[in-house]
């Protein structure tokens, strides 16, 4: 029978919930962030409707420099994108960082180029503006 610490590394998902209203109980993620300790990242996204348990080691930023280095690949020829506090490290890991409209302010403050909102095809006016316009970000 695995430990806590052993579930906790292998640990990465998400809990939705649909009826809460905006801000989750701090009493659960303080919980799941005390419990979790120094081995996951705890965080709260989606206007607190959601919590996103993973892996310390696991992080979207991890993830884009995996692939980033396994293809050999400047760091400033990557763009990468975001709207929510879990995108914070990424968002502020490279200079080519754009936040959606709908972002939350962090994301938007750490980005170098807001785009438009989700909804509003904000990857693709971003993709068209800076990457076939040739626009420097």
């Amino acid at each position: 029978m695995p430990n806590t610490e052993q579930i906790i590394l292998r640990l990465n998902c998400s809990i939705y919930f649909p009826t809460v209203p905006k801000l989750m109980p701090k009493q659960v993620i303080n919980i799941l962030s005390k419990t979790c300790g120094k081995l996951a990242r705890v965080y709260v996204t989606d206007e607190g409707r959601v919590i996103q348990v993973g892996s310390i080691e696991a992080s979207k930023y991890n993830g884009v420099e995996s692939i980033r280095k396994r293809l050999g690949i400047k760091k400033n020829e990557v763009a990468v994108f975001g709207d929510d506090i879990n995108d914070l490290e990424m968002i502020s890991g490279y200079e080519n960082s754009v936040a959606m409209g709908n972002a939350v302010p962090e994301i938007k403050a750490a980005a170098r180029f807001v785009t438009n909102d989700n909804d509003d095809d904000g990857i693709a006016f971003a993709i068209e503006k800076f990457v076939i316009g040739n626009v420097i970000i």
